[in-house]
């Protein structure tokens, strides 16, 4: 079997299908991963084919943009320039390296050539979904941030199911779609399908976003559930974890600094620069009044560094969590499923995309608490981490979904249900 894993958006959004091309080759299968350029080490590191889709400053033009990381524009610019902009570039390299009936498609949901190459050349094809989002329903609808002038009161979870009947649901979702979401897409997906003969769509996301063949959601079904209106082809598989390099360690400078202390706090703001030297401050005088050393993971660096908290670029996650009594974190997928298969206390500061909606799941866990990043001070973050490393039923609830997790590796599945294609 051939295997063509389809990646697109950032490492974080990248990294688990790398896993799956790995995992997929260990089966013995030919495997290739077309992605963006600025992933060719990783397929590398993975031992697969690597397929360049796009130019690496395709990726960096997306990362840069003024309004990427703005709530009305920041989802237009990753749809537009990962999704649309290489949807032609994708198609025809999967044409290219399409073996009759021998070739299967794994692609993430942005990869939108992949889905006409599944309608012009027949392949059988799998849309993988790291969030829950993208596999729409009216029974849990994607939570959206509060705006920046709404009172602490307001949770995030003010557009979620609970709060609105079933007929504003699904109203909720039609606008979404017909005013917002298929005016972006539909132009240039509707003109290409008719250069290739393709059938007239209606709605680019109703109709055609995910495939009919296979739905995989790497998740496991406490995290989302299945719902009614689900199509029958998904299926929910677990966190898939892989790391680059088993071998990779610790710096000793860090280790040193660890062995120092019994835990340590760990800070992750991810890809967001909307993190400022003011909340790396606020976060070393937070670790001081509580009285822990802090581990501060970005590339984007503060300008000082107190005795107590460390900067550190890049440090094996998972090999840092046993150290970590509680990570502050933005409430990234992956970076949320390592802390849960760890047992370690989460404090989120979401901000755009699937990140609200991630930190309801973390808190209806009861794993995690939130803060608002415009509201995230010292104040509020001292106690509402004082509040996540002192309360028992968050100790609890660690200890449940670590245990639920351990020794579960999804992989194996997740090939089967690829192999399962043809």
């Amino acid at each position: 079997m051939r295997a063509l894993i389809c990646a697109s958006g950032t490492i974080g959004d990248v990294h688990p299908l790398v896993g799956i091309a790995y995992a997929m080759r260990a089966r013995g299968h030919e495997v290739f991963l077309l992605a963006n350029p600025a992933y060719e080490k990783l397929a590398s590191e993975a031992g697969v084919e690597f397929e360049a889709i796009g130019r690496r400053e395709d990726l960096d033009k997306i990362k840069s943009h003024p309004k990427v990381w703005t709530y009305r524009h920041g989802w237009k610019v990753w749809t537009k320039g990962a999704g649309v902009g290489p949807m032609q570039e994708l198609f025809r390299a999967v044409q290219k390296l399409n073996r009759e009936h021998e070739t299967i498609v794994g692609a993430s949901y942005l990869c939108f050539g992949a889905q006409v190459a599944r309608e012009k050349l027949g392949i059988p094809t799998a849309t993988i979904h790291l969030n829950v989002h993208t596999i729409r329903t009216v029974y849990d609808l994607f939570a959206f941030p509060p705006p920046a002038f709404a009172p602490d009161w307001i949770p995030y979870s003010y557009l979620t199911n609970q709060r609105f009947p079933l007929w504003y649901r699904k109203f909720n979702l039609w606008a979404a779609d017909h005013f917002f979401i298929d005016p972006v897409l539909r132009k240039k997906i509707v003109r290409f399908r008719h250069e290739l003969g393709l059938p007239r769509l209606r709605s680019c996301v109703r109709e055609w976003w995910n495939s009919p063949d296979l739905n995989i959601g790497l998740y496991p079904d406490w995290w989302a559930g299945s719902h009614p209106d689900w199509p029958t082809t998904v299926v929910t598989t677990g966190f898939p974890f892989w790391d680059r390099s088993e071998s990779e360690t610790i710096s000793d400078d860090l280790q040193r600094f660890l062995d120092d202390v019994e835990k340590v706090i760990v800070f992750t703001p991810g890809a967001s620069k909307s993190h400022t030297d003011a909340h790396f401050s606020a976060f070393a005088r937070t670790c001081a009044t509580l009285g822990y050393k802090g581990v501060i993971l970005t590339p984007h660096a503060p300008p000082t560094q107190a005795d107590t908290v460390r900067f550190e670029r890049y440090v094996p996650f998972r090999k840092l969590l046993p150290y970590a009594a509680a990570v502050i974190h933005h409430a990234g997928i992956g970076t949320s499923a390592h802390c849960l298969a760890a047992g370690v206390p989460q404090v989120v500061v979401p901000t755009l995309y699937n990140q609200p909606d991630t930190a309801i799941r973390l808190e209806r866990l009861d794993v995690s608490r939130q803060i608002s990043p415009g509201r995230f001070s010292e104040r509020r973050l001292t106690q509402t981490l004082d509040e996540v490393l002192n309360s028992p039923i968050i100790a609890a609830s660690c200890t449940k979904y670590a245990d639920r997790m351990s020794g579960i590796d999804p992989l194996p599945n997740i090939c089967q249900e690829l192999e399962s294609l043809l």
